[in-house]
């Protein structure tokens, strides 16, 4: 049975409770999310599901850290010392608690949501894409993402090694700057060496 999940609901809904600036975004992601996922030979359902996640990915993005916690003890979100420390990806977390609390999104949507900015260990083809996307997305800059070109030519022939680039030089920046990398991070770029290893 096909999925049939209420796209034009998402997207106005989006578009209400985002900027219009944050709003191009997640239409830009959706677009990138598409274009990838026709690459990559998912299925009509699976590109649905895409296109929800890309919709809501960010729909609690410009909320404050309090309103983030809020949501995740409303639904009984249980959050780490590590996520706690890190108000820029609590987002991930509250996002996908709407997606699965307002909107009854299936749970494929809702993973993909909840890893889509700091990685995860079990991140299928609709998990990758949207973390993928959400990077290489055409309003994205060199000056802001310095080896995005490198990463947009792997996304196109494969989202391991798309994934794993991006996540050796996410950890390798916070490093250098001498930030705390999120274990969800480094779990999963363990998990893309593994999988990346084990296809040689």
């Amino acid at each position: 049975m096909s999925v049939e999940l209420p796209l034009a609901l998402l997207r106005r809904e989006a578009e209400a409770r985002l900027s219009k600036q944050r709003f191009a975004h997640t239409l830009r992601v959706e677009a990138e999310s598409v274009r990838l996922a026709d690459l990559h030979g998912l299925s009509a359902e699976d590109t649905e599901l895409l296109r929800a996640a890309a919709l809501l990915h960010d729909i609690t993005k410009e909320l404050s850290a309090e309103d983030h916690l809020k949501l995740c003890e409303k639904w009984d979100i249980l959050l780490d010392c590590e996520s706690l420390s890190c108000p820029q990806i609590l987002h991930q977390f509250s996002g996908a608690g709407v997606a699965a609390r307002e909107f009854a999104m299936p749970e494929t949507v809702c993973a993909a949501i909840r890893t889509h900015t700091t990685g995860g260990t079990e991140m299928d083809a609709v998990a990758r894409i949207l973390y993928l996307a959400d990077l290489v997305e055409p309003g994205r800059s060199i000056a802001s993402e310095p080896n995005i070109c490198e990463v947009r030519h792997l996304a196109e022939r494969d989202l391991c090694e798309a994934c794993l680039v991006q996540m050796r030089r996410e950890i390798r920046r916070l490093r250098d700057l001498g930030r705390d990398v999120h274990p969800l991070t480094v779990a999963a770029c363990a998990a893309m060496e593994e999988e990346h290893k084990g296809r040689s």
